[in-house]
């Protein structure tokens, strides 16, 4: 009989994996995002990759092979002998195979691709649909211990950060994959070009590129801090690894141009964090997590901007860094109200007498 836990009100009805095998799966997902960044700063620095068979390629694609094997054995080895029982599948891990089932068919056309149009050098890769069709594989992999996590009612809603890490550490890979796609649009990449240039011939379209890049990175880093925040109160700590993870994985692929830029997203981290332990968002609490979308991205932005202005210089004008922090936060709270909205006065129902 499927089991219920009273407080969260979440279905046990899969099996929910010891956190040992979470790790492994988080350590693999690590493997296969490096092995991305690698990749792609292969095709950033070195000239004329002409075939699909690269020391690169070779890391990325056994990162996913040792996922994706790893993945497949959690599933198969709670299947009954001699057949298949979908309720035995592990707590997210049937996604996590689909995801490594489209990996494998993006893989073979991304070849495919290769071998008959040549390799991409530019951003014309990150739209590839072939490359795209990795990345929801990807997707999908890498979020496997997040979904197990969502669903596990012993973690309760407030785990605190050593239950919660293989969790977050999940969502955080997720978020690099992201911003691995968005990289022509990076805080470790364009930002802080931009942000040094403002009086050069071409300061107002790099100052467009730097905007841009601050607010899609916001979006992604936010979006993955008020996510958590839907099923968690989140623990001190959780924005500096996702800052600072992301921010490594981006400086690889750049060659760590701007170690400011890195410096500035890791004082971010830890300022966001202080934030989130005093307005401390939760499932429970729509007004403290609409907050949280405000002030979270002012507080980055502004000790981001702070940190470049320090290491490397910032040379936009007032409107320019204030405009751009007071952006993030709009957006931030925007995202909040979208996952965390105000129900229909028709859902309350009647109040009680």
């Amino acid at each position: 009989m499927m089991s219920v836990n009273r407080t969260q009100g979440l279905p046990a009805q899969r099996p929910q994996l010891p956190t040992g095998v979470h790790v492994v799966t988080v350590v693999l997902g690590t493997w296969l995002m490096v092995g991305a960044f690698v990749d792609a700063w292969a095709h950033n620095n070195l000239a004329q990759l002409e075939t699909f068979f690269t020391p690169w390629h070779g890391l990325l694609y056994s990162g996913f092979a040792a996922s994706a094997g790893w993945i497949g054995w959690q599933v198969w080895r709670h299947q009954p002998r001699g057949g298949w029982d979908r309720t035995r599948v592990p707590a997210g891990y049937g996604l996590g195979l689909a995801g490594a089932g489209l990996f494998l068919l993006g893989g073979l056309g991304d070849m495919t691709w290769h071998v008959l149009l040549g390799i991409e050098v530019g951003i014309d890769a990150l739209y590839s649909p072939t490359h795209l069709m990795l990345f929801g594989g990807v997707f999908l992999v890498l979020t496997t211990v997040l979904r197990s996590a969502w669903w596990n009612g012993e973690l309760g809603r407030d785990p605190g950060y050593r239950r919660l890490l293989p969790a977050l550490c999940s969502i955080t890979l997720a978020s690099a994959a992201v911003a691995f796609f968005f990289q022509y649009w990076s805080v470790q990449r364009t930002a802080p070009h931009a942000l040094a240039r403002w009086s050069s011939p071409a300061g107002q379209d790099l100052a467009m590129q730097g905007l841009a890049s601050i607010l899609v990175t916001n979006l992604i880093l936010v979006g993955a801090v008020l996510y958590l925040s839907r099923r968690w109160i989140v623990p001190l700590g959780t924005a500096t690894t996702l800052y600072t993870t992301v921010g490594l994985m981006l400086g690889l692929a750049s060659q760590y141009a701007f170690p400011g830029a890195l410096a500035g997203l890791v004082a971010s981290g830890l300022v966001a964090d202080l934030v989130l332990a005093v307005v401390r968002p939760d499932p429970d609490g729509r007004g403290r997590t609409w907050l949280a979308g405000a002030l979270v991205p002012a507080v980055t932005w502004t000790t981001y901007l702070a940190v470049v202005a320090v290491t490397s210089g910032v040379t936009w004008p007032a409107e320019l860094s204030s405009g751009v922090v007071v952006w993030a936060a709009l957006s931030g709270l925007a995202l909040a109200v979208l996952m965390v909205p105000t129900r229909p006065a028709a859902s309350h129902g009647p109040r009680p007498a």
